[in-house]
């Protein structure tokens, strides 16, 4: 069976032209992704290299009818994790748990954590002590994405003598997150729980800072800056007739 020469050569003509569309297609698909959307994806790259850490927010000092001091921020520590998945975070939670005592409340605490705000670093532990951060301090290298920080610890000079008025502050509960009142607020903050310290919660917040840390590809931190891009702020201290 022969083919005609003119059959051959319009066949020939139409795989020319399929292969100029497929080109063509691909010439303009290219032309789109690095020229008109290169920005938008540079941005994306940097937004996946960068994560944001919140620091802290200190709160307001609480003063007295004379100017004494009744409730103020002492320097404190917090440590959080930052992971991918819950998964991550249960297996780096077990492997702290070999080095310090880690309870069953603060695995459960931290998995809530993630859950609300997955691309946040997940508090571990807020409040903690000295040796606490130099044991993991020393290991650090084995907990990829551990970030530890500096964080106020309010403190109360006269203790139990004036608790019943100044109130307490403790970490915002998930009853708290779900009320309209808090929308503004992130899990692992610290807010007023009662009295003075809940009734004036709005003026005694202080705005939480940011800094930037840069990680590869498996979320693991590979440098950090010193400095932070934007500083907490501190309000007004609250004078009262007490």
């Amino acid at each position: 069976m022969s083919f005609q020469p003119n059959a051959v050569q319009e066949r020939a003509r139409v795989a020319s032209a399929l292969l100029f569309l497929m080109f063509l297609f691909l010439a303009g698909s290219f032309f789109r992704t690095q020229v008109l959307q290169g920005a938008r994806y540079v941005l994306q790259a940097e937004t996946n290299r960068l994560r944001e850490v919140p620091l802290p927010a200190p709160r307001g000092i609480i003063l007295d009818r004379t100017g004494k001091v009744i409730a103020e921020d002492l320097p404190g520590y917090s440590i959080s994790l930052l992971v991918r998945n819950e998964d991550s975070l249960r297996v780096m939670m077990r492997r702290i748990g070999d080095l310090v005592p880690v309870a069953p409340e603060q695995v459960g605490a931290a998995v809530r954590r993630f859950r609300r705000e997955p691309t946040r670093p997940t508090v571990l532990f807020p409040d903690a002590s000295f040796e606490l951060v130099s044991v993991l301090e020393e290991r650090r290298t084995e907990f990829p994405g551990l970030i530890i920080q500096s964080a106020p610890r309010r403190h109360y000079p006269d203790g139990p003598a004036v608790s019943a008025l100044v109130g307490y502050t403790g970490e915002i509960s998930e009853q708290e997150l779900e009320n309209t009142l808090f929308s503004e607020y992130k899990p692992g903050q610290q807010v007023g729980k009662d009295g003075l310290e809940r009734q004036y919660e709005e003026r005694l917040r202080g705005r939480e800072g940011a800094r930037f840390i840069e990680v590869d590809a498996r979320g693991r931190v590979v440098r950090e800056q010193a400095r932070p891009d934007v500083a907490p702020e501190r309000p007004a201290a609250l004078y009262t007739n007490i």
